[in-house]
């Protein structure tokens, strides 16, 4: 941890060295927060500056890791606008329920079943 916060450092004090002040972004400001964070919460996935990111880590962080990244790679692809991002992470949420809830009932068809398994 420790070599990759003076990997951080390092970067971040060379950058205005080599660029100038028009490209000193906010998103190059973060990169000083991206060791605490993932000190703090663990591999980038489960954290991001932006919202709907860190909504879904936090959604499905409970599940074990092969489920967690199914489901969170689902979740990502379907988040398609800038906008309303809970919205559209319920609306797929419901669908997974509902997709999840059918695979379940007794007339699903058993051919079916088990090409999704």
């Amino acid at each position: 941890m420790y070599l990759n916060a003076i990997y951080f450092d390092t970067f971040l004090y060379e950058y205005p060295l080599l660029y100038t002040d028009r490209h000193n972004q906010q998103v190059i400001h973060s990169i000083d927060h991206v060791a605490q964070s993932v000190q703090n919460y663990g591999q980038l996935s489960n954290y991001s500056t932006y919202n709907f990111v860190s909504v879904l880590g936090n959604i499905v962080c409970s599940f074990f890791i092969p489920v967690y990244l199914f489901i969170l790679g689902i979740l990502r692809a379907t988040v398609h606008s800038t906008k309303r991002h809970a919205k559209e992470i319920a609306n797929t949420m419901n669908l997974l329920r509902l997709a999840t809830r059918n695979t379940l009932a007794d007339d699903f068809n058993n051919e079916l079943k088990s090409t999704l398994e």
